[in-house]
């Protein structure tokens, strides 16, 4: 099966804080039919008849007493018959949500948060002593064909596939774009159901967090992110850099992409000193620095022969020589720190699809313009300013041709130096940071980057320049754009 991947940032560097999820897990429920359920204290389940039976918490029964007298509450301690006709049931940790065989969704118990979603929710505005328990089954909406109850929030699907949620979103677990305390802001609770999306076959609930999957098998999740459960490289214990504000809680949904970071061997550096140009170097290197610990990666030309791929109408070069097992994906997502370099002159998404996709020996093809792909005598035989840059146009159209409609960028302008990540001792940054950009569109991606830089205000963006034009770097973008690779015309939409 040929799978998604995650570009290779231009070093690695940058990358530690790259989310790269590996494949999501089983939670327990598919979206069909669940015929047994345990909450927080109490248990049920569904008989071959169709009836709903339950024990534990008498207050989750639908009844008013239990046979069970501790100095902890009353309980129910055998099983107790709940409701007929029933086909599918969920509980969560004080409530509980079940769909009946003609389609209809009832739920009862604490809905102190809005979980039950009959519209019975705490607000700041009625006290602390407003009773907020649903003792009885009631009826919350027609044509439901899965539902599951988290801690303190449910989401059902209709047979429409819409999905809906309700209950609490103190973590974003409601994906309606919203968090934070209810102490402050009990806006965060739900009291009805809300659609927040389309197309989606089954969903799951956790304890503060939600996963869907959608009918083209996507999964998607958002809300409570402490412990990586949303399966995007956050979480309270994600390797540094990481930050906690920003990570550990999603409010809208995202979709989990099941990648691979990938990489190719360098065409400089000397294989005794532990750098990229040597596979085993590169793996070893790759250990050091966490990689294959939290990511799955692939050397995409750790095994010859390479995958040769005809431009035709290009400027320089008239093939493009990759890592073979560039040929086992089907998508493309390039994260790229935009900086200025120290050869192309500044370092973006073309670099990328040129540079950080080609082989050992597509490199050495890229720098000498196609005169050799021995990695030593390119360094002899370097193309011109002029040559170069259309060499690196001409090898990025190959990549975005390959993955045409299923191919993704975003740059990110932070640290802000002349000098590339790969600099064994690389210039401070000469600029403040400006923001992350993303586009389908490589071309528009890196002329905006680089307008951005001219029409910023800090002084370091002389300097900046500087680099960028004394390498003839926009000669990259000018030549993509005539090869079709994209367009340097644009519209800048700010989020």
């Amino acid at each position: 099966m040929r799978k998604r991947f995650l570009a290779l940032t231009l070093a690695l560097g940058l990358c530690l804080g790259l989310a790269a999820p590996a494949g999501a897990f089983d939670m327990g429920y598919s979206g069909g039919t669940q015929i047994l359920s345990s909450g927080n204290s109490n248990t049920m389940f569904i008989k071959t008849d169709g009836t709903l039976w339950g024990m534990g918490s008498y207050t989750l029964l639908g009844a008013s007493s239990g046979n069970l007298q501790t100095p902890f509450g009353t309980f129910q301690s055998t099983p107790l018959k709940v409701l007929d006709g029933v086909a599918s049931v969920s509980a969560g940790q004080d409530h509980i949500a079940v769909i009946k065989t003609d389609g209809t969704l009832w739920s009862w118990g604490n809905s102190h948060e809005g979980q039950v979603g009959s519209g019975v929710v705490w607000g700041h505005d009625v006290g602390l002593d407003y009773q907020t328990r649903v003792s009885v089954p009631t009826k919350i909406m027609d044509g439901v064909s899965a539902v599951s109850c988290g801690d303190a929030h449910t989401a059902a699907v209709k047979t429409d596939g819409t999905l809906w949620v309700w209950g609490s979103g103190e973590f974003g677990q409601l994906g309606n774009g919203k968090n934070g305390s209810a102490a402050s802001d009990d806006s965060v609770y739900q009291g009805t159901p809300i659609k927040i999306m389309d197309h989606v076959k089954a969903v799951s609930c956790g304890g503060e967090h939600t996963a869907a999957i959608t009918t083209d098998g996507s999964l998607w999740m958002w809300g409570d992110n402490s412990s990586g459960q949303l399966g995007n490289g956050g979480g309270a214990n994600a390797p540094q850099p990481y930050d906690s504000s920003v990570i550990s809680c999603q409010t809208l949904p995202v979709e989990v992409i099941q990648g691979t970071i990938v990489e190719c061997n360098t065409a400089y550096g000397d294989a005794a000193g532990g750098v990229r140009d040597n596979t085993d170097s590169h793996w070893k290197l790759m250990e050091e620095h966490g990689w294959t610990r939290y990511f799955d990666v692939d050397i995409m030309d750790a095994e010859g022969p390479d995958v040769v791929w005809p431009i035709p109408g290009g400027k320089v070069l008239k093939e493009n020589h990759l890592g073979k097992n560039i040929e086992n994906y089907d998508s493309m997502l390039v994260l790229a720190h935009f900086k200025g370099h120290p050869m192309g002159g500044y370092g973006g998404a073309l670099k990328q699809l040129a540079i950080g996709c080609a082989s050992r020996g597509g490199k050495a093809l890229i720098h000498s313009a196609g005169a050799t792909d021995d990695r030593y005598k390119t360094w002899e035989q370097h193309a011109s300013p002029v040559q170069f840059p259309e060499a690196m146009a001409d090898a990025a159209h190959s990549v975005v041709e390959h993955f045409k409609g299923r191919i993704a960028f975003i740059n990110v302008m932070k640290n802000l130096s002349v000098d590339c990540d790969c600099c064994a001792v690389a210039e401070d940054p000469c600029m403040k940071d400006i923001g992350i950009l993303a586009s389908l569109d490589p071309v528009a991606i890196d002329q905006a980057c680089i307008d951005l830089v001219m029409q910023s205000d800090d002084p370091g963006k002389e300097h900046f320049m500087e680099r960028v034009n004394s390498r003839n770097g926009i000669h990259t973008i000018e030549a993509a754009a005539e090869l079709g690779t994209g367009s340097r015309e644009y519209e800048l939409i700010e989020l």
